[in-house]
């Protein structure tokens, strides 16, 4: 929690005096997100949620731009199959409320192509806390989960922008959890339910991003 805080402090010194002399516009986020958890021994984004929240844009100078949101995104993981072992159900649902700090460079000013017109490069930190952590290792119903997730992820995000119009335009996002999501003592673990030393989020976001243009 102390490298949280830390961080958070940097990040309030380097851009509150961008953010309180900008003029930003306000607008609202949804979209989806498919996500899996790396350390329960599964693997491929096959747990699907949804994401939504308010944003707000701004650019500064050199076509930099500016994204900050608050946001409620669900992630997880799901591993439901049936293989040369028997049957394998386990299931992690995660609720967090989450706020992005992204920074996009839009790639015309690399290249002249024409369809990199309205595309920008995007990327930067999220910090997430957790409302609800529930998982489902067997079947027969979700329990809460056990061992806890930690309360708050740092992450780092990163991928493409592309501009619709003036008011709309869409995210493309890979996510990945910094620090450990839930921390396990090493060895202790059955195989099946996690690694031996933690587990961090991944997930691919897609959204919809509509600004209120004054």
């Amino acid at each position: 929690m102390s490298k949280i805080k830390i961080i958070l402090f940097f990040l309030f010194l380097i851009f509150s005096k961008k953010i309180f002399s900008q003029d930003f516009e306000m607008g609202l986020t949804g979209g989806i997100v498919f996500s899996q958890v790396d350390g329960d021994l599964s693997a491929g984004y096959e747990k699907f949620g949804f994401q939504g929240g308010l944003v707000l844009t701004d650019n500064f100078k050199n076509n930099l731009g500016f994204e900050t949101q608050l946001k409620y995104i669900q992630k997880g993981s799901r591993n439901v199959h049936t293989n040369q072992f028997g049957y394998i159900y386990y299931v992690i649902r995660l609720q967090y409320i989450e706020m992005p700090v992204i920074f996009s460079y839009p790639l015309k000013k690399i290249s002249d192509k024409k369809y990199l017109k309205n595309i920008s490069f995007s990327a930067g930190l999220t910090l997430g806390y957790l409302i609800k952590a529930i998982e489902d290792k067997d079947g027969y119903g979700f329990l809460p989960a056990n061992p806890d997730f930690n309360k708050y992820e740092l992450g780092y995000v990163a991928g493409f922008k592309y501009k619709i119009n003036k008011k709309i335009y869409t995210n493309a996002l890979f996510g990945y959890s910094i620090f450990r999501v839930r921390k396990k003592p090493c060895g202790i673990a059955p195989w099946y339910y996690f690694t031996t030393c933690g587990q961090y989020n991944n997930s691919v976001q897609i959204s919809l991003i509509y600004k209120f243009i004054k």
